[in-house]
């Protein structure tokens, strides 16, 4: 699993017109700020852009439910 997001995450880097930081976005969604993890992706792309940005906006959201589930 950790192979196939670091897969995306080099697909939606290469995609992307401009420098995405994924330590930045990785320490955003470890750290629990699903929702700053949301808004920094939506500042590069828009979850229609390309399959890349589609499945970076699922993970985040699946995220977002796993942690709904914790709470």
């Amino acid at each position: 699993m950790d192979s196939m997001r670091a897969d995306l995450i080099r697909g939606l880097e290469t995609s992307l017109p401009t420098n995405f930081d994924r330590e930045h976005f990785f320490a955003l969604l470890v750290s629990g700020d699903v929702d700053g993890a949301e808004e920094y992706l939506s500042v590069f792309t828009t979850q229609d852009s390309n399959y890349y940005s589609n499945l970076m906006f699922y993970f985040v959201k699946r995220q977002r439910f796993f942690k709904f589930l914790v709470e």
